[in-house]
């Protein structure tokens, strides 16, 4: 999963800047570095997290030129960004390269009939709650829950921009 600080209000507080994932990587990676410098070994590695990074949010945004030219064939002039948030507040994020409003809509619908066995519903409703590093998992149950409306085209590019967010 691709990590970004937070963006909003509290990214701007040095104490929250501080204790993100992503900076205490960084302290890792910057005292180990400084250890070389100096000739000494290397620091011991602090024990891996035992949390498991749960999805917490799934958005899928359209962004837009003002003005998209017919005709002209070119994914800059609109396209869907997905972005995965875990509890822990790691984020990775993805591009659709479909059509913008068919692959939100296979992202956000609600579940529709059937429970959470059989029933038809987008793919944030199967991603919530579960582990964002359970990969293989998450594509199987993406693409299962697409058995009503289609394993194809811009179903398969949905999944490939969750799945980038997750893995990236």
């Amino acid at each position: 999963m691709r990590v970004s600080a937070s963006v909003g209000p509290q990214s701007t507080h040095h104490h929250h800047m501080a204790t993100t994932p992503r900076a205490r990587g960084y302290r890792r990676l910057a005292a180990t570095a400084a250890h070389l410098r100096l000739g000494l070994p290397a620091a011991p590695a602090a024990a891996p997290s035992r949390a498991t990074p749960v999805i917490k949010e799934v958005v899928a945004q359209i962004l837009r030129l003002p003005d998209v030219e017919e005709g002209k064939g070119d994914s800059g002039q609109d396209t869907l960004v997905v972005r995965v948030t875990t509890e822990c507040g790691i984020t990775g994020f993805g591009e659709v390269e479909a059509q913008p409003e068919i692959a939100k809509a296979i992202i956000d619908a609600p579940r529709s009939f059937g429970g959470k066995k059989i029933g038809a519903g987008g793919l944030r409703v199967e991603l919530i709650g579960e582990n964002a590093l359970d990969h293989e998992r998450l594509w199987n149950r993406m693409y299962d829950a697409t058995s009503f409306f289609g394993r194809h085209a811009v179903v398969i590019q949905a999944m490939a921009g969750i799945d980038m967010a997750l893995c990236a």
